[in-house]
C-alpha cells in the first residue's frame, strides 16, 4: 500500500480550500481513512486514487497557491 506524503496532501487541501470531511465526502471515502493519509499511514491504491481525483475536480484557488508555502519534496 502507497504511503501518503502527508504534507503535500494538506498542501494541496489547502490551496483549494477543502476540510478534511469535504474531500473526504467529495472522494467518497471515511473521514477516518483520510485522516490516517493525513497522519502519513499507508492507503489502498483505490484510496489513493479516489483522493487524487477529488483535488483534480476542485482546481486550486490562485491567490491561495501564492501565499501557502510549498512543501518540499
Amino acid at each position: 500500500m502507497p504511503l501518503v506524503n502527508a504534507d503535500r496532501l494538506r498542501y494541496e487541501m489547502h490551496t483549494r480550500g477543502l476540510l478534511g470531511g469535504e474531500l473526504a465526502h467529495m472522494a467518497g471515502i471515511d473521514a477516518n481513512t483520510l485522516s490516517r493519509a493525513l497522519c502519513g499511514r499507508p492507503v489502498t491504491v483505490r484510496t489513493l486514487r479516489r483522493i487524487t481525483t477529488a483535488l483534480l475536480t476542485q482546481p486550486p484557488l490562485r491567490v491561495t497557491t501564492d501565499l501557502i508555502a510549498k512543501p518540499d519534496a
